[in-house]
């Protein structure tokens, strides 16, 4: 009786195929690159395992969180989410606003806006945004869509939504992601620190 045996060798490199499925008949190689798409995008995250706090007696842009985005890993379709949790006290000033925001590269490309009506000390606040990769290229583009709620009395909230508009990244090389806040007036009392927050592909 003869007996065949056929033999795997052992594959080089699998380069992540991304939004393909299983298909009966792929060659291994195949379902090697669609599988390494699923692992690639698990590992692209980060996230905040200290707390950031800062806001005091300043009007300027304060990084909490930021993920760096190989070209490897992105294609059109892709889906970055940020979630972003903690504290904020804010004396009462009239008209006078806390921002959380998201950066792609350098551009602020959404912005949460809270408008205190009272003064808070160490309110509740949470938000959400999404990432959506539109178009590869040097010119390409992203959206990005958020929404956010901050405690501003024990039976009420604050709430906050933003939208685009789509906003252009050069996606061909790396570029960062990052989620900040600032307020809009100096106070040596305005304090906001993030205890929990990630960044991740989805």
């Amino acid at each position: 009786m003869a007996i065949n045996f056929r033999f795997i060798q052992r594959i080089a490199s699998a380069a992540a195929t991304y939004g393909s499925i299983l298909q009966v008949g792929d060659r291994l190689d195949t379902v090697f690159q669609k599988l390494q798409s699923l692992l690639v995008t698990r590992s692209v995250r980060t996230i905040l395992t200290a707390a950031v706090s800062g806001g005091s007696s300043s009007t300027a842009d304060i990084n909490v969180l930021s993920l760096t985005i190989s070209p490897d890993t992105t294609f059109a379709g892709a889906c970055y989410r940020i979630t972003l949790n903690g504290t904020i006290t804010k004396p009462f000033s009239n008209g006078t606003t806390v921002n959380i925001w998201v950066k792609v590269g350098s551009t602020k490309v959404a912005v949460l806006t809270f408008t205190p009506t009272a003064t808070r000390t160490n309110t509740l606040f949470s938000v959400d945004f999404f990432i959506t990769v539109r178009t590869i290229g040097a010119s390409g583009t992203v959206y990005v869509s958020g929404n956010g709620a901050w405690q501003q009395t024990a039976t009420s909230q604050l709430t906050a939504f933003g939208n685009g508009p789509a906003a252009t990244v050069d996606n061909t090389s790396n570029f960062p992601i990052t989620v900040g806040f600032n307020f809009s007036n100096s106070n040596v009392s305005n304090n906001l620190t993030a205890q929990t927050g990630i960044i991740l592909q989805i």
